[in-house]
């Protein structure tokens, strides 16, 4: 599960787990971290979300304990749905939105196998820790479509939107983006994850894989 508030890069209504394309929370200014990004304050992060100077101890508070109870994975990942509804909560801002991430069983073996060795040397980042306990979707969510998602070491995620490869999804692929701005079935997500795979040296990203990105009610 991740948390995010939408800008018009994500496009609307569209869902993303990228944080290219929106900001999320709770991320390095919830546990109260730094960042190396320029001009990077955590004030000003807090306040997309709502959250007032005044109260951004209690929530980093808040989000320090989930860290350390495993219920809050960092950068920007939950392992279940109700510390994530809880998160919200805690967030008094309008435009929030909870959205769970799965991969199709040989995606997640393709991102296991490639990556075990690089963060068994230097630590499992959020989402890649999630994928390793292979749980289920949670249930009672919107199903909104696979994302083409390029996986970075840090844990993060690229978008296909980042790179504006819709046309080339629909103009190589036959492939044509949903309301959401995902693609619609499974085997034409992973035939686009191919494409961009192929596309050697085009991203930052290590590998790209079709992700099935669910919303939930907050």
């Amino acid at each position: 599960m991740t948390l995010w508030k939408g800008e018009p890069w994500a496009g609307s209504p569209g869902v993303t787990v990228s944080d290219c394309l929106a900001h999320m929370a709770p991320d390095w200014w919830g546990l109260g971290w730094t960042s190396t990004a320029p001009n990077a304050d955590p004030l000003v992060e807090a306040a997309r979300f709502g959250i007032a100077p005044s109260q951004l101890a209690a929530f980093q508070s808040w989000a320090a304990a989930a860290f350390d109870g495993g219920q809050f994975r960092y950068p920007h990942a939950f392992p279940d749905l109700g510390t994530a509804r809880e998160c919200v909560r805690r967030l008094p801002g309008p435009g929030v939105r909870l959205v769970g991430l799965s991969f199709p069983e040989t995606a997640a073996a393709v991102l296991l196998e490639a990556f075990g060795r690089v963060h068994q040397e230097g630590g499992l980042p959020g989402a890649y820790e999630c994928v390793t306990e292979r749980r289920p979707p949670a249930d009672g969510g919107s199903p909104r479509g696979f994302e083409i998602l390029g996986y970075v070491p840090t844990g993060q995620f690229e978008s296909h939107r980042c790179h504006a490869l819709e046309g080339d999804f629909q103009s190589k692929l036959g492939v044509s983006p949903n309301q959401w701005g995902l693609v619609d079935e499974a085997d034409a997500a992973l035939r686009c994850a191919d494409y961009v795979n192929a596309l050697d040296g085009h991203t930052c990203a290590d590998l790209w894989l079709p992700g099935q990105l669910t919303e939930y009610q907050v």
